[in-house]
């Protein structure tokens, strides 16, 4: 939601508050048609019985409410997106609500509270549309997995591959999704990129020096997807690859190196 609806719907909600009637303000708005239902939603919250949902049925409820938001031939954007924001808002305000959202920010995969965390991030991407928003989010997710993972071996747990392949899967969308920005963020966004797979790369050296002889095994095809990434992310940027004394190399770009950058 812009910040313009958003302010929109808070002097709704204040009026309601105050016990006078939104639609004064809403009367000579024209995005009222987009707000009444948030307004709608609001309204039924106050009268649900406090929920301890489980992480499969928040999924499931995502699943549906994404399902029934889908664009259809017979829907009008406008509606489409009113319809979008308020799935986000409804998920959100119950999560908050639980109380599980914050809690669950620091969870891995076995904790209880991870499925709310997972939750969070489909409503998160669910309700952006802008292409650099959801840009952003999967460079936070990617980010995220591969922090999960360096705490799961942390502790002792081993080498979580599904998260690897979840933080490559992300990056590559990242870097998929980005020349098709508008020109003025697509640099700025296509060096955060190349700044993530640079540094996912290094974590993984990393995590690889700690790691035994199985744990090596595992890592060793999804360091090379790694590497392959940050390759991909470096051409995007750059039209050559700084890690590799400045000319396009092999898959497998070693390690960043200051000195050797092209200038």
């Amino acid at each position: 939601m812009t910040p313009e609806r958003e302010e929109l719907l808070d002097r709704c909600l204040q009026a309601r508050r105050e016990g006078r009637d939104p639609e004064e303000v809403l009367r000579s708005d024209p995005a009222a048609a987009e707000v009444r239902p948030l307004l709608t939603l609001a309204s039924e919250l106050k009268s649900l019985p406090p929920a301890e949902p489980t992480g499969e049925a928040m999924t499931q409820l995502a699943a549906r409410i994404a399902a029934e938001s889908a664009p259809r031939t017979s829907r009008r954007p406008v509606v489409r997106r009113a319809l979008a924001w308020a799935a986000g808002i409804l998920l959100s305000i119950i999560l908050i609500g639980w109380g599980g959202s914050a809690a669950s920010a620091g969870a891995t995969p076995g904790d209880a509270l991870y499925p709310v965390k997972m939750l969070t991030e489909r409503v998160r991407m669910f309700a952006t549309f802008s292409k650099e928003g959801r840009v952003e989010l999967r460079i936070v997710f990617s980010e995220e997995r591969l922090k999960e993972a360096v705490r799961m071996h942390a502790n002792g747990k081993g080498i979580d591959t599904d998260l690897l392949k979840e933080m490559l899967d992300e990056a590559k969308a990242a870097i998929d999704a980005t020349p098709a920005l508008a020109p003025d963020s697509r640099n700025l966004i296509a060096t955060r990129v190349s700044s993530m797979t640079s540094y996912q790369k290094a974590a993984l050296s990393e995590l690889n020096l700690r790691a035994n002889a199985d744990e090596k095994a595992k890592l060793a095809p999804i360091m090379t997807k790694c590497s392959e990434q940050c390759m991909a992310a470096c051409l995007m940027l750059y039209g050559y690859c700084p890690h590799c004394s400045g000319m396009p190399g092999p898959a497998t770009c070693p390690m960043p190196s200051m000195g050797n950058e092209k200038k």
